[in-house]
Parts: C-alpha cells; structure tokens; sequence
C-alpha cells in the first residue's frame, strides 16, 4: 500500500498503523528516529506470533542525493507463517487508510496463491526469483 506525504504526516501516518495493531492486540513498535545531520525515519512495525509483520518505513537523509521516491511511503504486510490468513486483516488495514487518510490510497495485491499450496504472502524479492533455478 502507498501513500503521498511528506514528513509533518509522519505522525498522522504512525498514528493510524499503531491504533490498527493495537485495536487487534498486536504488538506494536514505533522505532522512528531523528539523527541530526544524518536521517530522520518513519518506522512503525506491528506482528504477531500468529505469523503477521506490518511495516510502514520512510527514510530521509541530510544528503539529499540518498532520498528516492519523493513523497511515496510504503506500507507493507508481510507473513512468516504458511497458515497465516493474512486476506482479512489487509482488507481491514486497507479500509483503515482509506477511512483515516486524506489522500488517494494505492492498494498492489499478490497474486492469488492456489488454496491447495497453503502458504503464507510471497515475498516478491527479485533476486530469491531470479536464483530459483
């Protein structure tokens, strides 16, 4: 999911991940930083035992030849456990933002995994693709 913002929606942005994790009782960590003359994150993690970890990350460094991609932050649900039903909860995160933020909300599912594979969101890292030959 990807939201345009800057960074006074940073606690806006944090704001809404937090309550969603701790509305469900999922732990919840805010690991934002502000390091002078260095960088200043957005960093906001919510998981579960249960096989869930939710990660909104946006970084910018003093050196502005390291900022990529503008204005974009990126939320994204990850699963670490095959059984994991994560549909429900992203649908409910979506609704979330949709309901929380002021601006256009761009959602990118998955490709449908088979029901008879049983395994967990794929992770979409390039190079596991490329080295799976």
């Amino acid at each position: 999911m990807t939201v345009e913002g800057g960074e006074t929606d940073w606690p806006a942005l944090a704001r809404i991940v937090s309550e969603f994790g701790r509305k469900r009782e999922l732990k919840v960590f805010d690991t934002s930083a502000n390091i002078p003359n260095y960088i200043r994150t957005l960093e906001v993690s919510v998981c579960s035992s249960d096989g869930l970890f939710l990660m909104i990350d946006k970084r910018t460094y003093s050196d502005q030849s390291m900022n990529r991609d503008g204005n974009r932050i990126r939320a994204v649900l990850r699963t670490y456990k095959n059984a994991f039903d994560w549909k429900p909860l992203a649908e409910e995160l979506v609704e979330t933002f949709q309901k929380n933020w002021r601006g256009p909300v761009k959602v990118e599912w998955p490709e449908p995994i088979p029901d008879n594979e049983k395994k967990g969101l794929p992770d979409g890292i390039e190079s596991c693709v490329e080295n799976a030959n």
